[in-house]
């Protein structure tokens, strides 16, 4: 766990791509990332990749 605190620690931001179960496309979106009491949980979706 102490590698995606570090990566978070640098970045808040992360990618994530799935592949569509029909389509076999792959579909990328970006979530942020907040520190709450030492936390970190997910804030939604960046503007624009979705």
């Amino acid at each position: 766990m102490a590698s995606v605190e570090q990566a978070l620690a640098s970045d808040r931001v992360i990618g994530i791509t799935t592949v569509g179960r029909s389509s076999g496309r792959p579909r990328r979106i970006e979530i942020w990332f907040e520190q709450i009491d030492g936390r970190y949980v997910p804030g939604g979706a960046v503007s624009g990749s979705v």
